[in-house]
């Protein structure tokens, strides 16, 4: 039972977030006026992520075992294409899946990072996860701690531009 409780916190937590990250900075939510965001599913070898002001995402995946996730989390902030990986496991997801409604336990993963790092992050995971439509979102960060932003900056700048599993 403790273990729910927390989860539901942890979700109530994350909607919340989610809430006040998609909101623009005069208080009315991303909609028709906000520029959906496009993955391009290809690793980019030529990433600059030198654009002032840094444009600052949380993109959001899932996977199904404990290990993957840490693994992923140490790959992405290692090789800076991440500042900082949150792992948060979640008792279930249900979800539609060629006809069939699925249940199964899923550790979810919050990334944050910059905009320009999206193609590798998402070649990244495409290339390591195991499912085959790994669900990926990504969402805009248009506010918060100026010290925590920047830090979010400094920290996912490449220092290669492989997305490539560490072994």
């Amino acid at each position: 039972m403790k273990n729910k409780s927390r989860n539901c916190i942890l979700a109530s937590i994350f909607c919340q977030l989610v809430f006040i990250i998609l909101q623009t900075s005069d208080g009315h939510p991303i909609g028709n006026t906000g520029t959906p965001l496009k993955l391009s599913g290809s690793v980019n070898p030529a990433v600059n992520c030198s654009q002032e002001p840094a444009q600052l995402q949380l993109l959001t995946t899932a996977v199904s075992e404990m290990d993957l996730a840490k693994r992923f989390a140490r790959d992405l902030v290692q090789q800076q294409l991440a500042a900082i990986v949150n792992i948060m496991p979640m008792d279930s997801a249900l979800y539609m899946w060629e006809g069939e409604l699925v249940e199964s336990p899923e550790i979810l993963l919050l990334i944050y990072s910059q905009e320009c790092q999206l193609p590798n992050l998402e070649a990244y995971i495409r290339e390591n996860h195991p499912d085959e439509e790994p669900g990926l979102a990504a969402l805009q960060i248009v506010g918060g701690s100026a010290s925590f932003l920047e830090w979010i900056t400094n920290n996912s700048r490449p220092v290669n531009n492989t997305a490539r599993l560490i072994t």
